[in-house]
């Protein structure tokens, strides 16, 4: 019975992380390539922006994702921790070593966790802070400031791009090896 709940519970974890690790991009996508096909205006940024159509759908489609990307960034803290307790709490039977997959798995889940705290406590505010330091630049009609802002938004957005959809990855793979280990029997040395 234990072994199911703890079971059931890692299965929730990994499928409403990946879930959370997934969202964004895809709706990043969807909203910079229409956002930007719509020929939305930003009335608020229209001075700096002028009538640019890729200019201001860039701005929308920040307008639409970022909190998305938010609220994502704190599931995942949440999910990371869950995993950690569950794992404590199962006393590590998720991830004893009874096969190379149990180890990496094993070593994903530590990486994963590593990767939500980096982003959490790094790159998230910090990209969240450069893109409040754009809008206030633009929205003022400061072009060199909003330049400026723009490109180190777009240094940390070449880090953060990569290490989002990694982890989108890594939880796809845990995924996959978690099916094999929960289709594959223990043998009775280590049932127990």
């Amino acid at each position: 019975m234990i072994n199911r709940c703890i079971s059931t519970s890692w299965w929730i974890i990994l499928t409403l992380w990946f879930t959370a690790a997934a969202s964004p991009a895809l709706t990043a996508v969807a909203a910079f390539s229409q956002l930007q096909e719509a020929r939305v205006i930003m009335p608020e940024y229209a001075d700096y922006l002028g009538d640019d159509p890729n200019s201001n759908g860039r701005m929308a489609a920040g307008f639409v994702t970022d909190p998305l990307f938010r609220v994502t960034d704190n599931a995942q803290a949440i999910f990371a921790s869950l995993a950690l307790i569950l794992l404590v709490c199962a006393r590590g039977k998720i991830y004893r070593c009874h096969s190379w997959l149990h180890t990496v798995n094993g070593i994903l889940l530590a990486l994963m966790i590593a990767l939500t705290v980096w982003v959490c406590t790094s790159i998230a505010p910090h990209m969240q802070s450069l893109v409040e330091a754009y809008r206030t630049a633009a929205a003022a009609n400061d072009e060199q400031q909003a330049i400026l802002m723009y490109k180190e938004m777009m240094v940390v957005h070449g880090i953060a791009e990569p290490i989002y959809a990694s982890r989108a990855g890594i939880l796809l793979i845990m995924i996959v090896i978690s099916g094999i280990l929960s289709s594959t029997p223990l043998s009775k040395s280590h049932a127990s």
